[in-house]
């Protein structure tokens, strides 16, 4: 490793890191206040459960940027040494971008379920079962982060390529290296299956009725998540068997940019798109106080997920509804 990168890429990685991810935390934690000022609401729809726990999980995401990967970048130094403390603090980063990708399924998950299996919705995202379904996301992540690190390939912050990256031990056993291929692939399964589901569920929902022209933003937005997930996953799993050269710089900046964006952007998307979350903080900031939602169906709802809870169910009992109507209409028919 080298001693110290020059200061201006200290500089700049420092500096860009630093403004992202306020502006992260910003988004997160006023989205998070919002859900929590309108939780009578909000809590009747597990959906939105499920998105609490994602907005934590990229709190932690994001505090860990300030924690290791900001100080780090602007010193060009280990500051943490190259063991314990370092292994320790970056291991904050695979927990929780392991727990937003995993919460991130289990939404795409959930609008699945509310369309093509409503049994399968009911068992998993209802009730009770509903908590075990999220914390599986943290069990799962804390279980990943355990094995990685007690196999010998612990996750680091290379100080002086500004990225995260897995400081795998020469001598790893067999299964050490299945494992890390595992987790290779599902992080780039992941991402792909998410945007089969949404697409699946436009298709299914344009299907059963007249669906507005919002098909389109709903498609995009599914892309970005995915997209970032794919891009954050494909760089951290080739920067480091890359010759050091000036693009390096660049595509480590890339990588932790990417990073960042996995841990924003659906706050990012509810913030602008939901209309009681978007009057809501804009009521932090000003003496107006926010609109009282009349139907909080069409306040809570906002594009990416517009198949909601309340949606799944209302479009199950129309059409439960229209074959009664049909058959009340081969009644008379036949009486006729």
């Amino acid at each position: 490793m080298k001693q110290q990168p020059p200061l201006a890429e200290r500089l700049g990685a420092g500096i860009s890191y630093t403004v992202l991810t306020i502006l992260g935390l910003t988004s997160n934690i006023l989205v998070l206040l919002a859900l929590h000022k309108h939780r009578k609401i909000f809590n009747k729809y597990p959906f939105y459960t499920l998105v609490k726990h994602l907005l934590v999980g990229s709190i932690g995401e994001l505090i860990g940027q300030v924690l290791v990967a900001i100080p780090l970048s602007f010193a060009g130094k280990p500051l943490y040494g190259d063991d314990t403390i370092l292994i320790i603090l970056s291991s904050f980063d695979t927990f929780f971008f392991l727990t937003i990708l995993f919460c991130s399924l289990f939404i795409a998950i959930n609008r699945f379920f509310v369309v093509f299996l409503p049994k399968l919705y009911t068992l998993f995202f209802t009730d009770f079962r509903l908590h075990i379904t999220c914390s599986i996301a943290w069990v799962l992540s804390a279980l990943w982060v355990i094995t990685t690190t007690v196999i010998g390939c612990p996750k680091i912050f290379r100080h002086d390529g500004f990225y995260y990256t897995y400081r795998c031990v020469n001598d790893t056993t067999d299964f050490a290296d299945t494992l890390m291929k595992i987790s290779k692939h599902m992080s780039y399964i992941i991402p792909a299956l998410m945007l089969l589901i949404y697409a699946s569920v436009i298709w299914k929902v344009r299907r059963l009725i007249s669906y507005r022209s919002s098909d389109g933003h709903i498609l995009i937005q599914s892309l970005l998540i995915c997209f970032a997930f794919e891009v954050e996953t494909v760089l951290f799993a080739l920067l480091p068997n890359w010759e050091p050269t000036f693009g390096m710089f660049w595509l480590s900046l890339i990588l932790d940019y990417m990073l960042i964006l996995t841990a924003s952007i659906s706050s990012f998307i509810l913030l602008f798109l939901n209309p009681l979350i978007k009057s809501t903080i804009r009521s932090f900031f000003s003496c107006s106080p926010p609109p009282k939602p009349i139907n909080s169906y069409v306040h809570t709802n906002y594009r990416i997920y517009d198949i909601s809870d309340d949606y799944g169910r209302n479009l199950r009992s129309d059409k439960e509804n229209q074959k009664m109507k049909q058959k009340l209409e081969n009644l008379k028919i036949c009486h006729v």
